[in-house]
């Protein structure tokens, strides 16, 4: 296991526009300079692109092949054109880390990418073909994850955030971002010091990609006080995988194809098959936890897959990820409304309902699995969170153990008083149903930083206004009208509330707290 503690050294100096006779080498940054040579200096020697402010004004070069990446507190996004790809057809962005210092970090989770993008100096983020990052966690650990953007990978892709580093290390991590234009395909390793390398991360992207560029950015706030840093050794793009990579090319892009995944087919209901995607941890056992996971808007349950499942194996669960297609659940009505009515408000039969499938699922769970569990676990992102709460209303006899619902973009409030799909009339949910969803356990669980009121995929409708400006706020009131609804109907409330400090409109963090919450909070409690 990658336990050792890394400080983080990351940049870049002199632009070497080094095309080596062999052809390999496309730029070579080397942090060679002499000490407390200061960013700006360094990298506008390799760059026609820079926005430096003063907060970035403690970066400077160590004297020893270093650059130190420190911040004098504010958060906002700077980015770094570092130059062209040229017109090779296969390259590789390779980033060598002295180390980094993140034990006095305060406010936003500082972080680090280093990015292939469509055209240079573009500042909009859907510009950004594969990547790879480093940030440290609201839990002070520090994680590395691989993302790409593009019409193949619909609202993006991000692995894991993992593996997770400690707060301070000082050895040497080696992270690789390969690229293959012609097969819209990437991949993301890494290495600690001199040992095996890992694959990290793989997936396509858009024909219309083509990594033209290299950038990087920083984000977040460090200390205020500029003792929190990144060190950087040496970033390169190359036509070939670091010499010393037992890796060959036939591995990068004729095997690496996309990765099959567990999956079986399953009809809840007549004329209707879904696919549901699985993984069984090696620790798994009869008695292990069963937790089913709600895709969000892009019903990539793959995606989803993907990024719970190291949970799985470090909490020992059976998770199971179903998929909605557009096919069976077309549009909002279909999925996030639960398919309850159709277009013309007449109610559905129960069995068609999309809310309806969880229940029968998890007997097939139970039968395919010789699994002994009485109830299951519950999450949903985006939404899927707004599947979950929405359940919680029409499906009374579910039998979730604890329900996790994570950044949903709108709400239907638990008042009769508003018509649905904002709130519950003439819904049928009896207020019997209504008492009992107000008792339920469940978490709602929000990121603070997911507070962006022009966010592409929330809803702006007068109704969905009046619950708030944006995500965050929409989910506090949620929280705050199921307490007031308890109170006047004399129940006991069973829903908790919970904020992700550093943490936006993403799934991958949101599922590392919600594990935590579900499993091993619990278990050290």
């Amino acid at each position: 296991m990658l336990t050792k503690s890394i400080r983080c050294l990351l940049l870049f100096a002199l632009l070497l526009p080094v095309y080596a006779a062999s052809g390999k080498i496309l730029h070579d940054w080397q942090f060679n300079d002499r000490r407390d040579t200061p960013l700006s200096g360094t990298l506008n020697t390799a760059s026609r692109f820079t926005n430096w402010d003063g907060n970035l004004a403690n970066s400077r070069a160590t004297g020893d092949g270093l650059f130190r990446i420190r911040r004098d507190g504010g958060g906002n996004n700077r980015r770094f054109d570092l130059g062209n790809t040229g017109d090779a057809d296969e390259f590789f962005l390779v980033v060598e880390i002295a180390g980094w210092n993140f034990t006095n970090t305060q406010g936003r989770n500082p972080n680090i990418r280093f990015e292939f993008m469509n055209e240079p100096a573009r500042t909009n983020t859907t510009e950004t073909t594969a990547g790879m990052r480093l940030e440290r966690m609201p839990n002070g650990l520090v994680s590395m994850q691989g993302f790409a953007s593009g019409t193949a990978a619909p609202g993006g892709q991000a692995s894991d955030p993992r593996p997770l580093f400690n707060s301070y290390m000082n050895q040497k991590l080696t992270m690789v971002t390969s690229y293959s234009k012609s097969l819209n395909q990437y991949v993301v390793h890494f290495r600690v010091g001199d040992g095996p390398w890992y694959e990290f991360f793989r997936g396509h992207t858009s024909g219309v990609r083509d990594a033209k560029s290299v950038r990087m950015r920083v984000f977040g706030d460090f200390d205020g006080g500029g003792r929190n840093y990144f060190n950087i050794e040496r970033l390169y793009v190359s036509t070939e995988f670091p010499k010393d990579a037992p890796i060959s090319r036939e591995r990068l892009w004729r095997e690496v194809q996309e990765e099959q995944l567990d999956k079986f087919v399953f009809s809840p209901s007549e004329g209707v098959e879904m696919d549901i995607y699985y993984y069984t941890p090696e620790n798994l056992t009869p008695e292990s936890p069963v937790v089913m996971v709600l895709h969000g808007v892009n019903r990539d349950a793959d995606r989803y897959l993907r990024q719970w499942r190291s949970l799985a194996a470090e909490y020992g669960f059976l998770l199971i990820v179903p998929e909605f297609s557009q096919d069976n659940f077309p549009g909002d009505r279909g999925y996030i409304m639960g398919k309850v009515f159709d277009s013309d408000g007449e109610r559905n039969p129960r069995e068609t309902w999309a809310y309806s499938a969880l229940e029968p699922l998890f007997d097939e769970v139970l039968d395919r699995f010789e699994n002994s569990n009485e109830g299951y676990y519950l999450y949903g992102h985006s939404a899927g969170s707004q599947f979950v709460h929405r359940m919680n209303y029409f499906v009374p006899d579910a039998r979730f153990i604890h329900a996790v619902s994570a950044n949903a973009g709108w709400y239907t409030l638990p008042t009769h008083e508003i018509d649905f799909p904002y709130g519950l009339n003439n819904t049928g949910v009896s207020e019997e149903e209504l008492k009992h969803a107000l008792s339920q356990p469940m978490l709602i669980l929000l990121g603070e930083e997911d507070n962006d009121p022009n966010h592409r995929h929330l809803r702006r409708a007068p109704e969905a206004m009046e619950q708030g400006a944006h995500r965050f706020a929409r989910g506090n009131n949620y929280y705050k009208r199921g307490q007031e609804a308890a109170e006047e109907l004399g129940v006991e409330f069973g829903w908790q509330i919970q904020t992700v400090p550093g943490v936006a409109h993403n799934n991958a963090h949101m599922a590392v707290e919600a594990a935590a919450f579900l499993f091993k909070n619990k278990n050290e409690n």
